[in-house]
């Protein structure tokens, strides 16, 4: 038996060790990590000066040296043309990079698209021009006289090392440039250090706040017994009905990841992780190839598995994992905590399987965050309510692991914070529960600090590659190019739901999130009128309700507005639906005449018709290529759009629901009581159309991805390509459909070209062989050889990579190259004309050199704030 003292002691030690925890955390990204500076030359040692492609990326290199020598600049004014000697654009051009050109007798310098000098060669040996530009500005020395400043030119870009003299007159000219490589921040064995120790400072606290908690590790009196009984209860019908639903979850997600669709962002995932080295976890197509940082969690795992030889097929995987794991947390933690007498329901267990297929298929499938986010936020919501509901002797485990899946959660998207919608209802019990033992609040002030340590340490896995420095700057050049929307703009998020055009607005995303939104409407009036409190069992299931509306909230200050963010609260929202269908039903059966269960089934019949309507006017379309062979892709979803026929089908069900309970009334032999059935029926009749409108919405998604490849028949689909895959026979999906006009494949011609073949990402996992991308690292980005784009249908969305407005990798390639698209056609496009725009290939050509320069990289040991600081240049 502890005395009061021990207790206190105890408290004492597990804040201590909390805030410890959370202090290491703090110096985390301060310490010191080893980054690179990448230094470019040209002409390569040993060789004579050739004009030659050099994309810097980001555009604007830290700092440029440009040496002409007097010789060179008399070659020059000997052909008595203007004559340029060296710049960083093709022969001619402008631009915003730096030019030396000899014009009638005089030397002609323009740094950052102005000219800043203008004088004669000069006389004698004496008259080298020598040029120094950094953030600062440009520093020029002509001949022996002395420097000349200029500050606030600044070298914008470099595309290209130009010259229109031969290799011999330019003998002697020699051009150094530091890179823009900021993004390399490999921890050093000091960083790892306090990594291990802030880690074991969260493994202490959690240690000292389960004994501050009182937990128990001994062994349960019974636990045989109680394993005996729970394999009886499976072979009851109840138990048979809950594990049919277990093998149909887990079923319909196995089967998901053959047939399901592609993902806005799998291809850009991909192209991030084989991209990158090591820790340089860049954008590749935009933002200049800023780091992805702080979120490159899930970029990471696919960066190994990718290494290990997975395509696309095994790369899927994970997310259908993390829907397994959602769906045992929500089923054996989350559910007996909220519904602690109805959870072993089979019908409870079936709507709640329905609403997390219904939420998980369409938008968590694939290697973007969402599903991983899903799954750490529903793991610190499961062992949250655990804590408040039903701790038994583990309150302390189960408040740690819920503070470190939350932590967890935060490093891998901004939606994450959505965590904090059902965590916020929980912290007043949880607080109750560990200072009502002790008395006083030092053991809750005590709690609140191990949680904070704890959720830390899953934080700081954001910087065991990153330092505070690159997290900054990458932020900054994130805000710059966009898109950062503010929080009040959430509305566009909410105009992408209910657009066309873009499976942003799909049937498969309307579904699960209006109709969550419907069963709201009705729940919530309830829950204000305290119906969780008129049946035992029911007191926390105002938890997941008003946490997923929370959640609704809460995305707001995400800085982006796509719909695959709702795909987050892919388990609080299954939960949410069950628990609002279980306290709908509830309260209709308890008291079906009161004023707000009438009202609340009013509105909530008519909200449910209505947004079950307006979910089926969305297309059922999906990502590009994803919707080839899917039926009804083209417009609403008839007649699921109709209001009327909603309204029609609810009072169609109401009826048959009185007729079948007033029968199985009187075969029981008791009175019919037709009057109090039909108000009990009408009470409940919202969760009813909510649950009839997400069967035919899974229905409607599984059945329409699952026909899709017998209906391409021999053509391209991406169930087709990923079964091949399983079988055995992954080819190369989308570009084994392809030929040139003339009839040659196309495959053939890219696997056997002479450089590097750039991928778009929006086309990179429907053509699986396409893994030998222009490498876009240390400042740099490879010229590529030929370019494979998606259909033309994506609009911008096509450019970005060569667009210098969003910091397009590939932009300055396009001003030292010129693009021959291929004709090609696809064998699918013959009986339907749609898929004609199935996407383009394009050669490239130069008459410069390509990247001939060489490249030098030194370590550089720099604390975690330091770095360029230097303004971003902006055009």
């Amino acid at each position: 038996m502890r005395t009061h003292t021990d207790m206190r002691r105890l408290a004492t030690a597990t804040l201590v060790a909390g805030l410890l925890a959370a202090v290491l955390a703090a110096l985390v990204p301060l310490a010191p990590v080893e980054t690179r500076e990448t230094t470019v030359e040209w002409p390569p040692a040993g060789d004579r000066p050739v004009s030659t492609t050099a994309a810097f990326v980001p555009y604007a290199p830290e700092s440029v040296r440009v040496l002409v020598p007097c010789r060179v600049l008399r070659d020059a004014e000997d052909r008595a043309r203007p004559t340029t000697v060296v710049s960083s654009e093709r022969v001619g051009e402008g631009g915003t990079g730096f030019t030396v050109l000899v014009d009638g007798g005089d030397v002609r310098v323009r740094v950052g698209g102005r000219e800043i000098d203008r004088t004669d060669v000069g006389p004698g040996t004496a008259c080298d021009r020598l040029l120094i530009a950094d953030a600062a500005g440009t520093t020029l020395t002509a001949g022996d006289d002395p420097p000349r400043v200029f500050p606030g030119d600044v070298v914008r870009s470099v595309a290209a090392f130009t010259t229109e003299l031969s290799p011999a007159e330019a003998d002697g000219l020699r051009v150094t440039a530091r890179t823009a490589d900021w993004f390399v921040a490999e921890a050093t064995g000091t960083k790892w250090v306090l990594l291990g120790l802030q880690w074991l400072a969260a493994a202490v606290a959690l240690v000292l706040l389960s004994r501050l908690a009182g937990d128990r590790a001994e062994r349960r009196a019974g636990a045989a017994r109680l394993r005996r009984a729970r394999l009886a209860a499976l072979r009851s019908p109840s138990g048979a009905g809950r594990t049919v639903a277990d093998v149909l979850v887990v079923g319909t997600l196995a089967v998901w990841t053959v047939i399901g669709p592609l993902s806005t962002d799998d291809g850009f995932t991909e192209a991030i992780a084989r991209n990158t080295g090591g820790d340089d976890l860049g954008n590749v197509y935009r933002w200049s190839n800023a780091s992805e940082a702080p979120y490159t969690l899930v970029i990471r795992m696919v960066q190994a598995m990718t290494e290990a030889g997975a395509g696309p097929l095994l790369l899927r995987v994970p997310s259908v994992l993390a829907g397994i794991a959602v769906w045992v947390l929500v089923s054996r933690v989350a559910l007996p905590a909220v519904l602690p007498r109805r959870h072993r329901a089979a019908w409870v267990r079936g709507v709640l399987g329905l609403a997390l297929l219904a939420w998980w298929l369409p938008l968590n499938l694939g290697v973007r965050p969402e599903p991983f986010a899903a799954l750490a936020t529903t793991a610190a919501l499961c062992c949250a309510l655990r804590a408040a509901a039903r701790p038994g002797r583990r309150l302390g485990w189960w408040i740690g692991t819920a503070a470190l899946a939350s932590g967890l959660a935060l490093a891998v998207t901004p939606s994450s914070v959505t965590v904090a919608g059902a965590l916020v209802l929980l912290v007043p019990a949880i607080w109750r529960r560990l200072t009502r033992p002790a008395g006083g609040v030092l053991p809750g002030l005590a709690g609140v600090a191990a949680a904070l340590g704890i959720a830390a340490a899953g934080l700081t896995t954001v910087f065991t590659g990153q330092s505070l420095y690159t997290v900054a700057r990458a932020t900054e050049m994130h805000r710059l190019y966009g898109p950062v929307e503010p929080w009040f703009r959430e509305f566009v998020r909410w105009e992408y739901l209910l657009g066309f055009g873009t499976e942003q607005g799909g049937l498969g995303r309307r579904v699960p999130v209006l109709l969550t939104i419907a069963l709201l409407l009705t729940a919530l009036p309830l829950v204000a009128r305290g119906a969780h409190r008129w049946a035992p069992g029911l007191r926390w299931a105002p938890v997941p309700l008003v946490g997923v509306a929370l959640g609704f909230v809460l995305l707001a200050p995400t800085p982006s507005k796509w719909t695959h963010y709702f795909g987050t609260l892919a388990g609080t929202g299954a939960l949410a639906v069950a628990t609002g269908c279980v306290l709908v039903l509830t309260a209709a059966r308890l008291r079906p005449r009161d004023a707000t269960v009438r009202g609340a089934a009013a509105v909530g019949t008519l909200a449910a018709a209505g947004l079950a309507a307006l979910a089926y006017t969305g297309r059922n379309e999906w990502f590009l290529w994803s919707s080839w062979g899917v039926p009804r892709a083209q417009g609403p979803f008839t007649p699921l759009d109709s209001p009327r026929n909603w309204l029609l089908g609810s009072a169609l069900l109401g009826a048959v629901a009185v007729v079948a309970v007033v029968l199985a009334r009187r075969r029981a032999g008791r009175a019919p009581a037709t009057r109090t059935v039909s108000g009990r029926v009408l009470a409940a009749l919202p969760a009813g159309v909510v649950l009839t409108a997400l069967l035919a919405g899974v229905s409607v998604v599984v059945g329409s991805l699952a026909v899709a490849p017998a209906r391409q028949g021999t053509g391209y689909s991406v169930g087709g390509q990923m079964a091949g895959e399983l079988a055995g026979r992954p080819g190369c999906g989308l570009l084994d459909h392809v030929t040139t006009t003339a009839g040659e494949p196309v495959v053939p011609l890219l696997r056997e070209a002479d450089g590097p073949v750039y991928g778009d990402w929006s086309i990179l996992w429907a053509a699986p062989c396409l893994r030998e991308l222009p490498a876009v690292r240390a400042g740099l980005a490879q010229t590529p050889r030929y370019l494979v784009l998606g259909p033309s249908s994506l609009g911008f969305a096509l450019d970005v990579s060569f667009t210098d407005a969003v910091g397009g990798s590939f932009a300055p390639m396009r001003r030292t190259t010129t693009e021959a698209p291929l004709a090609t056609r696809i064998d699918s496009a013959a009986g339907r004309p749609a898929q004609a725009d199935w996407g383009s290939i394009v050669r490239i050509d130069t008459d410069l050199a390509r990247d001939t320069y060489d490249v030098r990289s030194a370590p550089v040991r720099r604390w975690g704030w330091e770095g360029d600081h230097t303004p971003f240049p902006t055009g």
